[in-house]
C-alpha cells in the first residue's frame, strides 16, 4: 500500500515484520487566496486536489487533497494556508516531475500544472503562493475550468470569474499555438519551450537568425476578438542589453487596420513585467510607432476585433535570444 506521509517508527515494534517501508520526499507547498467584493478584500476557502496528470483524475489517483475554511480571524494557520505536498525523486530533473492540481476557490473550480522546479522557485521566493480571484491581478499558475462558474464570493450569484481571460503559462511544456514570426529559429515558426526558468516555470524561447529583420512572437486566435477596455500583459527577457533599437513593440491588426506601440523600456536580462491599456490611454500609432497618432474610433476599430498580435522577441542589433512568458488578454 502506497502511503505518502507515515509517522516515523520502527514496524517490529508493532509487530507488523511483513511491512516494507520504502520513504519517499516530498515538496511542501502553501497556498493563500484572496477573493474582493465592493467591500474589499476577503480570504477565501479553498480546497486542492493533487494528481498525476489532467489524464489521471481519478479517486485512485489522487496523491493529496487537503482544504482551508478561509477564516481569517483564526489563531490557526491552517485555516487561512492550504498547503500541499508532492512527492518527488532526488534523482529526477524537477522540472520532469510534473503535477496537475484542481483547485476550489468559493466553490469555483480551478484546474493547473505544477511541477518541482516551480514549486521549489515559489518556496525560495516567497512564503507561500499568493493568489486572487476578482482583485486586481490574477492566477498565474491555474486557470478557470469550463463552467467553474467564479462568483468570487459574491452572493449575487453573477459570473464574475475570469473565463474571458486569455493566458499561457507554458508550464505543461507546450506552446500552445504561440509562433515565432521573422528572422530566428534558423527559419522555424516553432519556438523552444523551456521547463523551467520562467517567471515562474516554463516559458518560450526564441533565437535570433541574425538576417537583418526583427522576430516577432505571434499569439494564438484564442488572443483573437473584442477586448477593447481590457488589459494585455506578459513578460519578457532577453540574452544582452547591449545594442540596443527601437521598432514596433505591440503590433495589432484587426477592422482592416493596423496598431503599433513602442513600449517605454526594453527588456532587461532578467524577467520584466509589461501591462499595456487596450483603449486610446496608450499611444497607438497607425501602421508603425512613427505613424501619426490613432484616433479614438481606429483605436476601437482594432481591439473590438483583434485579427492578430504580435509582441517584439528582439531588441538587440546582432545575435540575442529572447524569452517570453505569462501572455494574457482580458476583457474591460
Amino acid at each position: 500500500i502506497e502511503v505518502l506521509c507515515i509517522e516515523n517508527f520502527t514496524p517490529p515494534q508493532f509487530g507488523f515484520t511483513f511491512w516494507n517501508i520504502d520513504l519517499k520526499s516530498v515538496k511542501n507547498l502553501c497556498i493563500f487566496a484572496n477573493y474582493c467584493d465592493d467591500e474589499g478584500h476577503h480570504v477565501a476557502t479553498m480546497e486542492a486536489w493533487v494528481y498525476p496528470s489532467s489524464e489521471e483524475t481519478d479517486e485512485t489517483d489522487l496523491i493529496w487533497n487537503a482544504s482551508a475554511d478561509g477564516d481569517w480571524n483564526s489563531e490557526v494557520d491552517d485555516n487561512e494556508l492550504l498547503c500541499l505536498k508532492f512527492p518527488f525523486d532526488p534523482e529526477m530533473d524537477p522540472a520532469d516531475q510534473n503535477f496537475y492540481v484542481l483547485l476550489s476557490v468559493n466553490g469555483a473550480l480551478y484546474a493547473g500544472n505544477i511541477n518541482i522546479d516551480m514549486i521549489d522557485e515559489i518556496n525560495a521566493n516567497y512564503d507561500y503562493l499568493h493568489l486572487n480571484s476578482d482583485c486586481e491581478g490574477d492566477f498565474d499558475v491555474f486557470e478557470p475550468t469550463e463552467g467553474s462558474g467564479d462568483d468570487g464570493g459574491d452572493d449575487d450569484g453573477d459570473d464574475d470569474g475570469d473565463e474571458d481571460d486569455v493566458t499561457t503559462t507554458f508550464d505543461d511544456g507546450n506552446d500552445n499555438g504561440w509562433l515565432v514570426s521573422g528572422d530566428a529559429q534558423a527559419g522555424s515558426v516553432q519556438p523552444t519551450v523551456v521547463n523551467s526558468g520562467g517567471n515562474p516555470g516554463g516559458y518560450l524561447e526564441a533565437t535570433d537568425d541574425v538576417q537583418g529583420g526583427v522576430w516577432y512572437w505571434e499569439a494564438p486566435s484564442s488572443y483573437n476578438g473584442d477586448f477593447y477596455g481590457g488589459i494585455l500583459s506578459f513578460d519578457l527577457k532577453q540574452s544582452s542589453t547591449n545594442s540596443q533599437f527601437d521598432s514596433n513593440d505591440v503590433i495589432i491588426d484587426g477592422g482592416g487596420l493596423r496598431l503599433a506601440l513602442d513600449l517605454a523600456n526594453n527588456p532587461g536580462t532578467d524577467w520584466t513585467s509589461y501591462s499595456v491599456s487596450l483603449d486610446d490611454s496608450a499611444d497607438w500609432r497607425i501602421g508603425n510607432i512613427n505613424g501619426t497618432a490613432a484616433s479614438q474610433e481606429q483605436i476601437e476599430t482594432v481591439l473590438e476585433d483583434i485579427t492578430t498580435l504580435f509582441i517584439r522577441g528582439e531588441y538587440r542589433s546582432g545575435p540575442d535570444t529572447g524569452g517570453l512568458d505569462n501572455p494574457t488578454i482580458s476583457e474591460n
